[in-house]
């Protein structure tokens, strides 16, 4: 039942009271609860004309509207049916994309399954539903009030600035939520030796409304309710959103939820809703789902409890419920829409405050635990820092009132354990084109599971295993995006903004100015070199659908994997003998398990550049291979250097195909760089390539070639060290990371490099044949091209080779037009001669 949601539309009419508890006093349900359990499923479910088995197991019956379980409710009889609201939908886009869907009615109910004319579609209440009622009596107990200070007009992370982190008082106010829930099992027996335990049910993903305690025959048995939310004190007549689905892990007896709500009090009084209605914080009326009666069903298609599939999977396809809670402004009437197709109303005789409007509205997500529990996850179970296919999105918020939705000076985080589970806020209103479409206002939401509750009010803490510290880096590392997009390979491509990019973590570039554009460009390659040969385009890279909004810019999200690439903390290439000399430097002292083969110009210069033939070598997990251009210079910390090129490695990116990485370092790797975006450094400035995308397609032996132009060059003005693909811009090192190299670099090369961290025998390099090969079969640098300085003569190369008889590179001369002077370097896989 993993691919399953259940559809949690609950209704409660509160009536605020101060939050301690009425003594001595249990809540009694509008159907008697001495009635027996099979009288009282007799009243509830009314005959049906016609019924369906649906393939999760529930029965859908088809009521006649009048005769509908609502109407028994005394204050309706007499009520008038509306069969559709007097407004129109609250406008929002929905997206649909190569990687995501917003449910339809047709994925939750078969065509085959329609009810009669007159007939409305109602799930048939069971015996283990009827537990949900026991905690109508502690619904209205929790109570959260609203943070009401405005400390800041400029929304930040949560963990940016802790007056924005907003402690939740539990105090008196009720609510009217959309939401759905996940719960392990939903059929409850005692939860003490003597009294209601909790025993697993056929749906895995039932759930229940909000409670903060629960009690049976036996002891009181204390529960924690944590909130993450973003929330606004705004008057409205309704909410929107369309959420992201997902089934966060929680243990028999917790709940976990995504919604959104609004909110009406006035005094000693508030009304809300809640999957089900309640009118008086739980004592007397209201009940969960229609146990009791009150929602007025008006769909035939789509109806509260009802299983929503499929749902999201981490780094996969996503999916997203489209929900809207909005007054008839002429009725009074709150109805309860599915994309643009009624569900059904709350009738304002239910309400008091409610009737005239909500005064407050959130959006997020909650998780309810025994206080002795680990807390369950919330939202997919991830932090709001991952972002897109990785935290729980929820997007196209919309609110219904005159002002449109708040200004960020009248929104407020509101988390009852930041440090478990938090939210952030983004907006985005440009739309690129027809396919993917902005997402508006939105939040990122949730937290992993394992979270230690204690006891006494004591702070909760994270696990602090391996997977938490992951997590933990991570959330360092990816910033929240305004904007992302999932490549076809499974990448997630994030919008963010360029000023909170992870790069000015760097204590050195705290206060560094950014460059947007250097004072130089770089010329652009022509596209093709023969009829079998192509230059990769950024386009190639990133589709041109996905681009970032004005002031943002293309980051790859970092996922677990990637950290693997940190084990490779040092571009050996770069380590080449730190003299000039012009002899070969085939005693080359490599590190453990790093070989390497290039050609070096021993020239001082201002950077480099060469058009690298695209290869996918064969490597295994713990293996790397990959082919580059870079310059370098030494200092008393060591080797200081940038380098670019493609890498394959399965470790770092899960896949062996290849990719476009930088590094950078200030003393050899020993302490300072790092590929890609692992660490702080590398500015990020174009909008159409990213490092750590896939370069594809690649060559094939004696077939197809494909090339990359890479080119490194230092801006005189900033000194600081561009990265260009193409005659795109990628972005740039600055000064600030390094010594010598600010004031230019002493050498540079081109080549390839191989690591073998494995067991297994060391992969190929380049195209994993020997460069004497020769054209579509060795891989081959060619234009190779000094900044600022004259490109040395043939005999003033030099070729650096750790391991001659497995990996080798020559200078092969100079072409005419544009492949101008070019080398070939490589060698096969399970070479022998390599100890």
């Amino acid at each position: 039942m993993d691919q399953m949601a259940i559809l949690l539309l609950m209704v409660l009419v509160l009536l605020v009271v101060p939050y301690k508890l009425v003594q001595g006093s249990e809540a009694a349900l509008s159907l008697d609860q001495n009635l027996s359990t099979k009288m009282r499923l007799e009243l509830i479910n009314k005959p049906a004309i016609k019924s369906f088995v649906s393939q999760y197991g529930d029965i859908l019956d088809c009521v006649e509207i009048r005769k509908q379980l609502a109407f028994d409710h005394p204050l309706l009889k007499n009520h008038s049916i509306q069969m559709k609201p007097n407004f129109d939908t609250l406008e929002r886009r929905k997206m649909n994309d190569k990687s995501s869907s917003v449910l339809t009615l047709s994925q939750l109910l078969p065509k085959n399954m329609r009810c009669p004319k007159g007939t409305v579609l109602v799930k048939r209440i069971q015996e283990e539903d009827l537990i949900m009622e026991k905690f109508s009596n502690s619904l209205g107990r929790m109570r959260i009030t609203f943070p009401t200070s405005n400390n800041s007009s400029n929304f930040v992370y949560p963990n940016d600035d802790p007056q924005m982190v907003h402690e939740v008082n539990f105090f008196s106010f009720s609510f009217l939520m959309i939401n759905f829930d996940f719960e392990h099992c939903c059929l409850i027996s005692p939860l003490t030796a003597n009294g209601p335990r909790l025993r697993a049910h056929a749906w895995s993903d039932r759930a229940f409304s909000y409670w903060a305690e629960r009690s049976g025959s036996g002891p009181m048995s204390y529960f924690v309710v944590v909130i993450a939310a973003l929330v606004t004190s705004t008057q409205n007549t309704g909410a929107a959103g369309i959420i992201n689905l997902w089934n966060p892990g929680v243990k028999p007896g917790q709940y976990s939820d995504a919604s959104f709500f609004v909110i009406s009090e006035d005094g000693s009084v508030g009304n809300g809703i809640v999957t089900g209605w309640a009118r008086d914080s739980g004592k007397s009326t209201g009940c969960n789902n229609a146990l009791c009666p009150g929602f007025v069903q008006t769909s035939q298609q789509v109806t509260l409890g009802q299983v929503l599939s499929p749902i999201s999977r981490r780094s996969s396809h996503q999916y997203f419920v489209d929900l809207t809670i909005q007054q008839d402004v002429k009725t009074k009437n709150w109805f309860l829409l599915f994309g643009n197709d009624t569900v059904g109303y709350w009738p304002k005789e239910l309400f008091t405050t409610l009737a005239n409007g909500a005064t407050k509205a959130g959006w997020g997500g909650e998780i309810q635990s025994p206080m002795t529990e680990p807390l369950p996850a919330m939202g997919s179970g991830h932090f709001s820092a991952e972002n897109y296919a990785r935290a729980c999105l929820m997007k196209w918020l919309k609110l219904s009132c005159p002002q449109g939705f708040p200004d960020t000076k009248d929104l407020k985080y509101l988390m009852t354990r930041p440090k478990c589970y938090d939210i952030w806020y983004g907006k985005s209103t440009r739309i690129v084109d027809e396919e993917t479409a902005d997402w508006g206002n939105f939040i990122y939401f949730g937290g992993p599971l394992g979270s230690t509750n204690l006891v006494n009010g004591l702070e909760a803490t994270s696990s602090q295993d391996e997977k938490s510290r992951v997590n933990n880096y991570l959330q360092v590392i990816n910033k929240p995006s305004i904007k992302s997009f999932m490549t076809k390979n499974g990448d997630i491509l994030d919008c963010v903004e360029i000023n909170k990019q992870f790069a000015f973590d760097h204590p050195l570039l705290k206060n560094h100015s950014i460059q947007m554009k250097p004072n130089f460009k770089v010329s652009k390659q022509t596209t093709s070199t023969g009829q079998s040969s192509k230059i990769l385009t950024p386009s190639h890279l990133v589709p041109k659908h996905m681009r970032c909004p004005r002031g943002s810019v293309l980051i790859k999200r970092i996922q677990d994997e990637d950290l693997a690439l940190q084990k490779y903390s040092s571009f050996s290439g770069m380590k080449f003998s730190t003299t000039n000399s012009v002899t070969a430097a085939s005693n080359y002292d490599a590190p453990p398990g790093y070989q390497t083969a290039a050609v070096i110009s021993p020239t001082p210069n201002m950077g480099a550049s060469g058009v690298i033939n695209v290869w996918s070598p064969d490597v295994i997990q713990g293996q790397l291979s990959n082919a580059a251009v870079f310059v370098s210079s030494d200092d008393a910390s060591g080797v200081n250097g940038v380098a670019a090129g493609w890498a394959v490695s399965p470790s770092m990116f899960g896949q062996n195909s290849s990719r476009l990485v930088g590094y950078w370092t200030k003393d050899g790797g020993k302490s300072t760089g790092c590929f890609n975006g692992l660490c702080p450094g590398f500015v990020q400035i174009s909008q159409k390539v990213t490092l750590g995308v896939l370069v594809q397609p690649v060559s094939t032996y004696n077939g197809d070639q494909y090339f990359m132009k890479i080119s490194i060059k230092q801006e005189v003005n900033t000194k600081n060290w561009w990265l260009f693909y193409g005659d795109e811009g990628v972005g740039y090192w600055p000064k600030e990371l390094f010594g010598t190299l600010a004031n230019g670099a002493a050498r540079a090369g081109w080549g390839g490099e191989i690591s073998n961290l494995a067991t297994a025998p060391a992969p190929g390099m380049g195209s994993g044949h020997f460069p004497e090969e020769g054209p579509k079969k060795a891989c081959v640098i060619y234009g190779l091209t000094l900044y600022g300085s004259v490109i040395p003569k043939e005999n003033e190369f030099t070729t650096t080779l750790s391991k001659p008889n497995c990996y080798r590179a020559i200078y092969a001369g100079i072409a005419a037009g544009e492949f101008g002077r070019y080398m070939y370097f490589g060698g096969p896989p399970d070479c022998t001669s390599l100890t």
